[in-house]
């Protein structure tokens, strides 16, 4: 059995953490809580939790998906419901000359461990409120047939509320003492390539799949799909870090899992030649979340849901990033599994046979390529450590990218009501 997912996926491992005879931090104390568990596999159980009750007095509100706009870093990503302020300033301007009422609101998010308490967004919402679902619900098909997507949420959901609930939660739970399938990630047949959870669980043939990390959606933010982190897969390393930020590293068999701030390295390296790497399977000059070196623009420290750029950089691809490797200006060695040189191509983009690797370079780095010769020996070198110097490049080992990180040793850094449930393991996938 394998228990699959998308990205970075947060599963809660044996009996602890969501199992606490208090019940879920949610809401007042006290409120009614039911528990149904189902058993998946061995070991593998899932557990249907629901909390308090809906409150009359708590309305229900309707939400709008944002589509991109000239202002948005990502002007070509598909619509969501927080985006830049431009944009849902936008939307609400459309609404309104289509006569329906809306307003603009910051998302805040409080202070966690390793981020301040900023407003990373914007949704826009109705300022109509609805005293029950099916009332939300008429209005969102009202907005449908206006041409607009929307869906209803329940106020009591927002993270400042002190409703009563309703909550529905859903926990999967390991039990490595039992548990005898696969634990770990897949991202589909390549890495370009967006897939839905279920797409990707069935790809991986997996009993359970939980959706998680981080990766591009907007083409020119670089190829959707990609992992916008770093990404570890059935012990091999396919994408680096996001610089600074924590990542969740599990084992195949579920025997342990653990946050780290793991530090890659990448190089190609000929006689007495060597020249580092910038990245690994993404397109050349553009780093999502940033994080990556002091050539970055506008900055080499992360910055969430961002894409810095830099012109003069060297990035490695394997078989997994997919059909062919990205087209452009610059240039481009092909080695094979000796690491051997196979060609040198004068432009990037080609087609990686099985068990080829290569580099890409572009701008003033390009000439670092262009000496080689076919034959001759170029050793890619590629590795992942955590900080002590342990090694994560491993068979049985998966590491998904993640952040910004919510806990830490047990506690937020500022008081706040999150369901922390979880983190001991997280079967997770690619997309």
């Amino acid at each position: 059995m394998t228990a699959a997912s998308t990205h970075a996926a947060p599963l809660s491992m044996g009996h602890t953490g969501y199992a606490a005879s208090a019940g879920l931090p949610l809401g007042p104390a006290g409120l009614p809580e039911t528990r149904t568990t189902t058993t998946v596999e061995a070991g593998v159980t899932m557990t249907h939790i629901v909390r308090g009750a809906f409150d009359p007095s708590t309305p229900w509100v309707v939400e709008l998906s944002i589509p991109s706009s000239r202002t948005s870093p990502d002007p070509d990503a598909p619509p969501r419901v927080v985006q830049d302020q431009g944009s849902a300033d936008d939307l609400v301007r459309r609404l309104t000359a289509a006569g329906f009422g809306a307003q603009s609101q910051p998302v805040r998010q409080p202070a966690v461990a390793d981020v301040p308490a900023s407003v990373i967004g914007y949704r826009v919402r109705s300022t109509s409120t609805f005293p029950s679902q099916a009332d939300a619900t008429a209005y969102v098909t009202r907005l449908k047939a206006a041409g607009f997507a929307a869906r209803t949420w329940y106020a009591g959901w927002d993270g400042a509320s002190m409703s009563k609930g309703q909550w529905s939660i859903n926990v999967l739970t390991i039990d490595p003492r039992e548990f005898r399938g696969h634990l770990g990630a897949t991202f589909g047949p390549d890495l370009v390539d967006r897939e839905t959870t279920t797409a990707l669980g069935t790809y991986a043939h997996a009993k359970a799949a939980v959706n998680g990390g981080f990766f591009v959606l907007d083409p020119k933010a670089g190829a959707p799909g990609d992992p916008a982190g770093v990404g570890v897969y059935g012990g091999i390393l396919e994408s680096e870090t996001v610089a600074g930020r924590p990542a969740l590293v599990l084992d195949d068999r579920a025997l342990h899992t653990r946050i780290s701030r793991p530090l890659w390295r990448g190089s190609l390296s000929s006689g007495s030649s060597r020249v580092d790497l910038d990245g690994i399977n993404r397109v050349p000059g553009l780093i999502r979340n940033c994080g990556g070196d002091a050539g970055d623009q506008p900055t080499d420290h992360p910055l969430h849901d961002a894409t810095c750029t830099d012109a003069d950089e060297l990035v490695a691809f394997t078989n997994a990033y997919g059909p062919s490797t990205p087209a452009g200006a610059g240039s481009e060695v092909v080695l094979d599994g000796n690491d051997r040189v196979v060609r040198v191509e004068a432009r990037r983009g080609t087609t990686l046979q099985t068990g080829q690797r290569s580099v890409q370079a572009i701008g003033n780095l390009t000439s670092k390529l262009t000496p080689l010769r076919p034959g001759q020996v170029a050793r890619l070198d590629l590795g992942l450590t955590e900080a002590g110097g342990g090694n994560l490049v491993r068979p049985r080992t998966t590491v998904i990218n993640g952040a910004p990180q919510l806990l830490r040793d047990g506690a937020g850094s500022s008081p706040q009501r999150w369901c922390t449930t979880v983190i001991p393991w997280g079967r997770s996938v690619s997309r």
